[in-house]
């Protein structure tokens, strides 16, 4: 059953007339609510993971004292949805592991209150644990560690920190489930958990070398000053291989699907700590995994669609930046998780499925977006979104760009400015991280990006361009892609005006992106999104191609040492 953690005021209103009708015989009534069979089955059911002593939550309700001290601040904060924290639209789409007030709690608290707040019989206390409500253990294969304690900056509200943990990965593992472990649950707000490798690793770890313990990040897991917002970066992503956000769960193994963690990877942990709530001390949280090197029969694979070409003009309260990402590849597609990611400014997400014929589904609607709860949302089992081919995802996120909503950072309260993508406090982000279910598929051997390439050219039917054909290739890099597409301009001047011109279309990098998250033909979205200005140009290249004069160009990139003078 879901239950809406807003409530009708009036029912807060019936069941205190109930109670005070029910009272007038003090002598013989039995008060309508007691704590141990009414309040606390339902606080232990719905808030005492976080409101515990030691947890994270500012004050507890895990005994009678503080829940009687808490009573009418949680009913308030209940019936009016702030709590528990939970921000997806309810009527949009069903959740797994939904946060939702058990039933009748409104009417519960409400009649409690209005009774006296009595303990009533301890007999009637819910047990601490049993064996129908027991969690599984979580047996962990590998954990990574932060390699020293770090004690957050008590000057900064909010310190967002990156680290790199210590776990090595030599060679590639599979994923099945992951768990990030708080250490100081008072101070850590959330946890964000990438696998990085290659160029951005480097990246990472220089970084990491040169600023203590961690170092300051926001956005991302890449160095708060780096250069890792453009679209060239967005390419190499890294993968998100956990959250955490307090009462978050972590997701029940499936020994058929797993995430891959190429070989060479590391582990890099974002940790939010927020000092508002009393003393700093020094944290050390972990991160937990569960791992094989035997590779599943298929793939969870985490990759983001998102919106590199955002803006909020300064003073603009409604901010609207939407793009429609479409599977334009041959199979469906399936996703089995959204997480949502915006920056401070962000006010409203929305994403839905937008079919060939025009109907539109929700897939997640954030209506009042908070950078402090952002998370993953898992779709229950037997009910995935599944992309037909041709259908697509509309991606929205609106931002209030004015002064009322300027975060404070650092203690410093700035004047609107015109905002763009990036990785600032003062920067956005428009993301949604899409897990989709994809057949196991063997690494390439040579580890490199471009290994397909060959495959694709030899294969290239009559009538099509080389370039067509290496831009509709499979399972190659958004790089090589790149690489390519440079290559041949250096070959083919006469054609760079074409070229600019596809590059600067507003369509480009969301085709670029549609390519990198969702295995579509970047060929098929450019011709579609970009017709005139992709036309011209592979109008114009394809006599070059036919010649092979810009094929010997190619083998920088990785592919083409054989390339036929063939179309």
């Amino acid at each position: 059953m879901r239950l809406h953690a807003a409530a009708p005021t009036l029912l807060t209103l019936l069941a205190m007339l109930v109670s005070a009708c029910s009272g007038s015989d003090e002598t013989t009534a039995e008060p309508t609510h007691t704590y141990h069979r009414d309040i606390a089955p339902r606080f232990m059911e719905g808030c005492t993971g976080c409101h515990s002593v030691g947890a994270s939550a500012p004050f507890a309700l895990d005994n009678l004292e503080d829940a009687q001290t808490w009573a009418q601040a949680s009913l308030d904060a209940i019936e009016g949805g702030r709590m528990p924290p939970w921000l997806p639209e309810t009527s949009c789409r069903e959740f797994v592991n939904e946060r939702m007030a058990p039933p009748g709690t409104v009417e519960a608290l409400a009649g409690w209150i209005a009774s006296g707040m009595p303990a009533g019989d301890p007999a009637d206390a819910p047990a601490a644990s049993s064996e129908g409500t027991q969690k599984p253990v979580f047996q962990a294969t590998h954990v990574a560690k932060m390699p020293s304690p770090y004690l957050p900056d008590s000057s900064l509200p909010d310190d967002y920190r990156c680290f790199v943990l210590d776990l090595e990965i030599p060679e590639e593992q599979f994923l099945l489930s992951s768990r990030p472990v708080p250490g100081q649950t008072s101070l850590v707000h959330h946890i964000l958990v990438y696998a990085v490798h290659g160029e951005s690793l480097t990246e990472v770890l220089e970084a990491d070398a040169a600023d203590g313990v961690g170092y300051s990040c926001f956005g991302a897991p890449f160095p708060s000053t780096g250069a890792a917002a453009s679209l060239s970066d967005a390419g190499r992503l890294p993968t998100l291989v956990g959250t955490w956000v307090p009462g978050s769960q972590p997701t029940p193994v499936n020994p058929e699907i797993s995430t891959h963690i190429p070989a060479g990877s590391r582990i890099v942990m974002q940790v939010h700590y927020n000092s508002l709530g009393g003393q700093v001390e020094e944290d050390q949280s972990h991160f937990e995994m569960i791992m094989t090197s035997e590779p599943t029969a298929k793939l969870a694979a985490s990759r983001p669609i998102l919106l590199p070409n955002l803006f909020a003009a300064a003073n603009d309260p409604e901010a609207v930046n939407q793009h429609l990402f479409k599977n334009y590849t041959d199979e469906p597609i399936t996703i089995v998780r959204l997480g949502a990611h915006m920056h401070l400014l962000g006010s409203r997400y929305k994403t839905e499925v937008v079919r060939t014929n025009g109907e539109r589904e929700c897939a997640l609607e954030i209506p009042q977006w908070d950078f402090n709860w952002q998370e993953g949302y898992y779709l229950p089992e037997d009910d995935p979104i599944v992309l037909a081919p041709g259908d697509g995802l509309s991606l929205e996120c609106v931002y209030d760009n004015t002064l009322s909503n300027q975060p404070s950072v650092n203690g410093v309260v700035n004047d609107p400015e015109d905002i763009y993508w990036g990785e600032g406090t003062r920067d956005e982000m428009c993301m949604n991280y899409l897990t989709m279910i994809e057949p196991y598929k063997p690494s390439d051997p040579a580890g490199t990006e471009c290994g397909g390439m060959d495959t694709c050219l030899a294969s290239c039917p009559e009538g099509r361009s080389a370039m067509e054909c290496l831009l509709d290739c499979p399972d190659v890099s958004p790089n090589c892609l790149g690489c390519a597409l440079l290559e041949s301009a250096s070959c083919a001047t006469e054609c760079v005006t074409h070229l600019l011109a596809v590059r600067d279309h507003d369509n480009f990098g969301p085709c670029f992106v549609n390519r990198m998250a969702l295995g579509s033909s970047l060929d098929r979205c450019l011709a579609a999104e970009v017709p005139e200005a992709y036309g011209a140009y592979t109008e114009c290249l394809a006599p070059l191609l036919a010649d092979g004069a810009c094929a010997e160009a190619w083998p920088s990139c990785g592919f083409g040492a054989s390339t036929t003078t063939d179309p």
